[in-house]
């Protein structure tokens, strides 16, 4: 058995929805967003959120090291140090198909798939190992579609959704039981 510990950086609704969706639900929950505001309904539930600058936080989970732990980054932004990345298994939801376009690789990209969309013909998520190097771990799960977008906004709510059901499958089918 492993602990899930969510990292997040924007509102954790994310975290939330995949709560509701696979009935799973983490053992702790970290976030930098320092202004609390996050996802109101995270503070319904009785799950611990330790909260801090992220130096704070990567000092915090060096001491963990006496229980087997999952990490994954549901918009967590902040890159994680080498000996953090070395020492968890860790796993990031990146909202572009950068299987397709490695180029799609940083913060933001659902704007590019609408932007220009006639050089992207797909859209999609992945969930990727993290290393050190941002978003160039091992791809795990990949999850596309034809770029059908017709906004920007529309282009973040399709990605959200591509996300949401790599991490079902993530939690569902594909990893160990939390």
């Amino acid at each position: 058995m492993y602990k899930w510990i969510a990292l997040f950086s924007q509102t954790g609704s994310e975290i939330v929805e995949i709560m509701k969706r696979t009935n799973r639900i983490p053992h702790l929950i970290v976030t930098n967003n320092l202004d609390n505001t996050y996802s109101p309904e995270l503070y319904k539930l009785n799950i611990p959120i330790l909260l801090g600058k992220h130096k704070v936080l990567m000092d915090y989970l060096r001491t963990q090291n006496d229980w087997k732990v999952i990490i994954t980054l549901h918009g967590y932004l902040r890159i994680l140090p080498e000996d953090i990345c070395l020492n968890f298994s860790i796993y990031n939801g990146h909202p572009a198909p950068i299987h397709l376009y490695p180029e799609l690789i940083g913060k933001d990209k659902q704007e590019d798939l609408f932007t220009y969309k006639d050089k992207y013909a797909k859209i999609g998520s992945v969930i990727h190992k993290v290393t050190a190097d941002l978003d160039r771990g091992e791809i795990i799960i990949s999850e596309d579609q034809d770029n059908d977008v017709t906004s920007i906004e529309d282009s973040y709510i399709k990605a959200r959704e591509l996300s949401l059901k790599t991490w079902i499958y993530f939690f569902e089918k594909y990893q160990v039981q939390i």
